[in-house]
């Protein structure tokens, strides 16, 4: 975008063709600069890499830099105004057009030190958007700095002013940055122990040991003040962020997670009876809902009190009427497990964690419990076996028995013969296809506690009623996964925990062996899915933590996030907008802990449309981008006053454009991978203006004209 080789001309009226006044765009410079970076750094890192990779193969935005007509300095006095990247058609010419040295060295002008410090200001701004080591981070600022002191030494007038201008910027990137990665081993250590423990009170709370769960969540707490008094700058506000947090999931492992299961338990149980039940009785249910859900809410704090408050708003407006405070009746019998609280904040991947989340919890495809045929053969003996009793036992006393039922079923353990002739005790049953079962025998039938094994390898252990594998139970698949909780049919069905191959566990609500209704999927690396799920997957405002730290929270539907939510990253950058199939897609805003921003459209996960982009320094860029750059109609604005307007391609001024200065300078004409071509117009804030034809960022005629 400058001028490689001799300076334009300006013929003014009644004088003869002078040197054009002139002086590079340094703000243009690092604005497209910062936009590379900014570009790499909201792209995935395979488009991460191509960017990086189109910057060295092709200069980069910051290797093609405007050069701007300026009063007051005269080219041939300005070392400073040397191309950032000089074009293959002018390689090895100098200004003058006589040849450049082969190797400028580290000694060499204010032009050579300037090109070397911007490349090195886009190489550090790369190693930190592709997140590279903090040594490389560390080294490539470094770098930059020493390149920086060099050129201000080099410079004079406003090319020093410009080289002070980013010194000083590139070395608060490099104290932000020790700041973030040297805080020496007493901060690296007191992190380590908050995350253990903090890790220990997650895998308590996974566990249902509430009072555990609660005290070493205090104890992360305490951790990571310690990591707020030893760690500097930015870990240390990250650190009382997570106190802060902690001590929110330690409050509501303890007191809120109770009252917020015994809620979701009351609304499991009212929906499964909903379709028998009057309408006053429905009524009744629902103020029973509410108010268990209020009262979860008094009790419960961040995330979850939301949660508890919207359920029981959702409650009030199925009703339909005003709220009264009714309880539940009382009910024998044991009381409802202890679950997790949904009050934990819970990840991930988007699509690859609702894949792994929907697997976790699928159906459950086993082979069926022994078909109503089979079992009422084996409630009634073989021909002839009513008549008599075997030797040793009669009717009203319990021996031991060992005989053929109907349809090649064999019953065999210590059993009393009933009045009907049916069995009742502790049997093993033997089907013919290959089928088990040990427990207890009831009249002819399963009821009680029993163990069922499957031929094909599955085993049931737990309750039976009427010959249902029905109440709490553990079920093992061929698979190697297994579930504990409520059953129905030998399906899982109501509450419980399902434990997958892969070290996964979902705990919720399932119905008929899917998850269905409030959930969370746990995984070993850190992930869990949390929210409301839909035969198996999640649907509705979920919450989703991944491996690396990220969260999200938003709407999901089949386990994605879709529609409007927040991802949150580890180093406090930010996205919030629309979601699509996992992806940010449609209008949203990226902002940066750097203070980089962009508004904009989205499509695809890449920033994508009409957007808005602001750089910390005060720059700002607005129009159309395209996979996370500017092309198209847009326009610069730099904090110094200076402004362009026109198109772009890659980054770069494309098309026609106009470029005017603070100072009341202009250029208006084409322009080619930002440099100047075609025939174009200079005009200076005095009224004198020129006209004439540019080729390669080069005037090529002399056409003139006097200022009007």
């Amino acid at each position: 975008m400058s001028p490689a080789g001799a300076a334009p001309w300006v013929t003014v009226r009644g004088a003869s063709p002078g040197p054009l006044r002139r002086r590079r765009s340094a703000a243009l410079a690092w604005a497209l600069a910062g936009w590379a970076a900014a570009a790499v750094l909201a792209l995935p890192a395979s488009a991460a890499a191509a960017a990086d990779g189109g910057a060295a193969a092709g200069g980069g935005p910051a290797q093609a830099l405007p050069v701007r007509p300026s009063p007051g300095s005269d080219a041939a006095a300005d070392p400073g105004l040397a191309p950032a990247s000089p074009p293959a058609s002018a390689a090895g010419a100098g200004d003058d057009g006589r040849p450049a040295p082969a190797d400028a060295g580290p000694g060499g002008g204010c032009a050579e030190r300037t090109q070397r410090a911007f490349a090195a200001d886009l190489r550090a701004a790369s190693a930190q958007a592709q997140q590279a080591e903090p040594a490389e981070q560390l080294r490539r600022i470094d770098e930059a700095v020493g390149l920086w002191r060099g050129t201000v030494e080099a410079c004079e007038g406003r090319p020093r002013e410009r080289a002070r201008r980013n010194l000083a910027d590139s070395e608060r990137a490099r104290e932000r940055l020790q700041a973030l990665h040297g805080g020496g081993e007493a901060c690296s250590g007191a992190q380590k122990n908050a995350q253990a423990m903090q890790e220990l009170a997650r895998q308590a709370l996974a566990e249902t040991r509430w009072v555990d769960a609660g005290a070493w969540f205090r104890k992360a707490e305490g951790l990571w003040e310690v990591v707020a008094e030893s760690c500097p700058g930015p870990l240390q506000a990250l650190a009382q962020q997570r106190r802060e947090q902690l001590a929110i999931d330690a409050h509501n492992a303890e007191h809120c997670a109770p009252r917020f299961e015994r809620a979701r338990e009351q609304v499991q149980r009212f929906r499964a009876q909903a379709g028998g039940l009057s309408a006053s009785e429905r009524q009744t249910g629902l103020q029973v809902n509410e108010t268990l859900w209020r009262e979860a809410a008094d009790q419960c704090r961040g995330q979850a009190q939301d949660l508890a408050r919207s359920s029981a708003q959702q409650q009030a407006r199925e009703r339909g009427t005003p709220w009264v405070a009714t309880q539940p009746p009382a009910v024998a019998g044991p009381g409802v497990p202890d679950v997790p609280p949904v009050a934990v904040r819970v990840v991930e991947a988007a699509g690859a964690v609702a894949a792994a989340a929907a697997q976790a919890v699928r159906s459950v495809v086993d082979p069926p419990a022994p078909g109503r045929a089979v079992v009422a053969a084996a409630a009634r003996p073989a021909d002839g076996a009513a008549a008599s009793a075997p030797a040793g036992s009669g009717v009203g006393g319990a021996a031991l028995v060992d005989e053929g039922l109907a349809d090649g079923v064999r019953i065999r353990g210590r059993l009393q013969r009933e009045p009907d002739g049916s069995y009742s005790g502790d049997a093993e049953v033997l089907y013919p296809n290959g089928d088990r079962y040990l427990g207890q025998w009831l009249r002819g039938r399963r009821h009680g506690r029993g163990e069922l094994r499957w031929a094909s390898g599955q085993r049931y252990e737990g309750s039976w009623r009427d010959d249902r594998a029905d109440g709490r139970g553990q079920l093992s698949f061929v698979g190697g996964s297994r579930y504990e909780g409520e059953v129905e049919d030998a399906l899982p069905h109501g509450r419980g925990r399902r434990f997958g191959v892969q070290g996964e566990v979902h705990e919720g609500v399932f119905v008929r062996g899917e998850a269905h209704g409030p959930g969370r999927t746990t995984w070993p690396d850190g992930r869990s899915q949390e929210g409301e799920w839909v035969r198996g997957r999640v649907e509705g405002e979920g919450v989703l933590r991944f491996a690396d730290g990220r969260r999200y929270v938003g709407r999901l539907v089949d386990g994605r996030p879709q529609g409007t939510g927040v991802l949150e990253h580890p180093s406090g950058d930010r996205y919030e907008g629309r979601f699509r199939d996992g992806m940010p897609d449609g209008r949203g805003v990226f902002t940066w802990v750097s203070g980089l921003r962009y508004e904009g459209d989205w499509a695809g996960g890449r920033a994508d449309g009409q957007g808005e982009l602001r750089f910390p320094n005060g720059n700002r860029y607005v129009g159309r981008v395209e996979d996370g750059v500017p092309n198209g109609e847009g326009r610069l604005e730099f904090s110094n006053g200076d402004r362009y307007e026109g198109g772009l391609r890659a980054g770069l001024p494309h098309g026609r454009g106009r470029f005017a200065w603070q100072n009341g300078d202009r250029y208006d004409g084409p322009w080619v991978a930002g440099r100047r071509e075609g025939a174009g117009t200079m005009v200076w804030a005095s009224g004198e203006r020129w006209s004439g034809e540019f080729r390669d960022d080069r005037r090529v005629d002399d056409q003139a004209a006097a200022p009007r």
